[in-house]
């Protein structure tokens, strides 16, 4: 289909044809494009992967590793946490990156305490676990490092550490230096000593890098590329949803989307043999499960790929597509089906191409390859296999995943299943970790109609655990349960003295504060204990909400953050 001029308009359709910033440019991240949600949605992920990305533990002239002559706390536990293949990965290297995610997101108001251990240590291991399946599968492909990009690599990285340090006051560096280890010379030598026992790890991130700069230099983008990704399309589409089943019902489930997807293809190919907006429009207010465009005949308006709610997919076959009906297309995160009718087209280049034409095409190859590596990584992950050995993680995974998608009648066997590996993990468990434990145990109970059960290894917890009012929240919340309501009254009412006198916790940087929310949370509990007075009290005491993140926060420009392996 031939492609309209950027001057042409229809006087049925709405489209204002004038030039704008492309939103793969830094001009269109700048005005405004991506909106304030998919922002926050995409700084958090950021903050995940950036807290598990630093490879080597800050030196320190005064003291070795971390400033204390070791590598950080390791916890206990098995020393393996998880295999992938052949990949161990250690216990130190896991404490190490989960302990730097945990400070890193505390400084955003994310403090993970006994009832966020377990996610942030799943979100941990699951990205230790995909970095050591991409460097294998970078392994596989005939990806290698020579001794001498290693030392190489090695210098680089005591040059930059040298290099940083004495930013802080180089006067102050070498004196702190030379009363340690007699000269710069020997502080390097020791930097490298340490460094070289890490050859592995090191070995494996310039296996990653080299896997990267691979897959994204076969990766071509051209100008017609480019076009196309600032060509509006006037869109219409279908949206087919195959039919709930339960978790558990695979059968009912693998019925439920084949019937979904022949009934996509059965449309789809009425709507090529006759590609009009009246036939289409008919079918999806017949057919569509969207609500939204239903009724609209599926009318979603002048659009670009990239500012359609649907995954990275169904963009790119929309972006590639020159056909009037496209689909359908399965979208890999929802499940739902997608037909869509481009009913034109309209280039639309942003004012200065002419001008930074260089600059504009350098800034989408520079997005197209980093969203091609993202869906490598994604790829990798999704076939990664991966055996968990630390039996807290063995039991959260139970509890978490193998629950829920199992029948009814086998769910109470995994809750016990789970329970033992928990009791196996409080033989070695101590501190945040014993009382993360027990409150997970406690969810169990609850599962399993236990509720003394709950009240019982509850209590053990946020008797061991000081400063934890959530812990102690949950604690009241399963005495009241139980049916212990007089206990469970005293015991919200010196949490909320507690509030009262502890400082106020950091606001979380994606919007609301946590001592506000536990505060509604302790509302709620009195008034189901019949106390409406300190419900009314309780509730006066939580602030307005003083919104998300903070104007002056800004998308990091270009690149991709990648998490390197240990």
């Amino acid at each position: 289909m031939a492609t309209n001029s950027p001057g042409t308009k229809n006087k049925n359709e709405d489209l204002e044809m004038e030039t704008e910033a492309s939103p793969l440019s830094i001009e269109g991240l700048r005005s405004g494009v991506i909106n304030h949600v998919l922002l926050k949605a995409v700084m958090f992920l950021l903050i995940a992967i950036f807290a598990v990305g630093f490879l080597f533990t800050s030196f320190n002239p005064t003291g070795g590793l971390n400033g204390n002559g070791n590598g950080g706390p390791t916890g206990a536990g098995p020393a393996t946490v998880a295999r992938v293949r052949d990949n161990e990965i250690e216990r130190a290297r896991f404490e190490q990156v989960a302990n730097r995610q945990d400070e890193f997101m505390t400084q955003f108001g994310q403090k993970v305490g006994p009832l966020e251990y377990f996610g942030s240590r799943q979100r941990t291991l699951q990205s230790l676990i995909d970095n050591a399946a991409q460097v294998q599968t970078g392994r596989d492909l005939g990806i290698t490092v020579s001794d001498d990009e290693i030392k190489a690599e090695i210098n680089k990285q005591i040059d930059e550490n040298i290099k940083q340090q004495k930013a802080q006051g180089e006067a102050g560096f070498r004196r702190a230096v030379e009363a340690q280890f007699g000269s710069v010379d020997k502080y390097r030598a020791e930097m490298e000593k340490q460094l070289q026992e890490n050859r592995d790890g090191i070995e494996s991130t310039l296996i990653l890098t080299k896997f990267e700069k691979k897959i994204k230099d076969e990766n071509k983008v051209s100008e017609a590329d480019y076009k196309k990704s600032v060509t509006k399309l006037r869109l219409r589409q279908i949206v087919i949803r195959p039919k709930l089943a339960p978790a558990a019902d695979k059968t009912l489930t693998d019925k439920n989307n084949a019937a979904a997807k022949a009934n996509a293809e059965k449309l789809a190919a009425l709507l090529k043999k006759k590609p009009t907006p009246q036939a289409f429009a008919y079918i999806a207010k017949k057919e569509s499960a969207d609500f939204a465009t239903k009724d609209k005949g599926g009318d979603l308006n002048w659009k670009l790929p990239s500012e359609l709610a649907v995954s990275p997919g169904i963009k790119a076959a929309l972006l590639k597509s020159n056909d009037k009906i496209i689909g359908p297309i399965k979208d890999e995160s929802t499940g739902d089906i997608y037909i869509f009718m481009a009913e034109s087209r309209a280039l639309k280049l942003p004012k200065d191409y002419t001008k930074n034409k260089a600059k504009l095409l350098k800034d989408f190859e520079t997005a197209q390859d980093n969203e091609v590596w993202s869906q490598y990584q994604t790829g990798i992950s999704k076939i990664a296999k991966s055996e968990i050995e630390d039996p807290a993680l063995q039991a959260y995974k139970i509890q978490t995943e193998q629950i829920a998608a199992a029948p009814a009648a086998e769910q109470t066997k995994l809750r016990t299943d789970a329970l033992t590996k928990y009791e196996e993990a409080l033989k070695y468990a101590s501190g945040m970790e014993a009382a993360a434990v027990r409150y997970q145990m406690a969810q169990l109970y609850r599962d399993l109609k236990q509720p003394k059960k709950a009240v019982e290894v509850l209590k053990t917890a946020a008797d061991q655990t000081n400063n934890a009012p959530t812990l102690d929240f949950e604690y009241a919340r399963a005495l009241r349960e139980s049916g212990d309501k007089k206990t469970a009254l005293t015991e919200l009412q010196k949490i909320s003295k507690e509030l009262d006198s502890a400082p106020p916790s950091q606001p979380s940087m994606f919007g609301g504060n946590p001592d506000d929310a536990l505060r509604q949370q302790i509302s709620m509990e009195f008034a189901m204990l019949g106390r409406t007075d300190l419900a009314q009290k309780e509730s006066a005491k939580v602030k307005p909400p003083t919104g998300g993140m903070p104007g002056g926060m800004t998308m990091p420009g270009g690149g991709t953050i990648t998490v390197p392996p240990r």
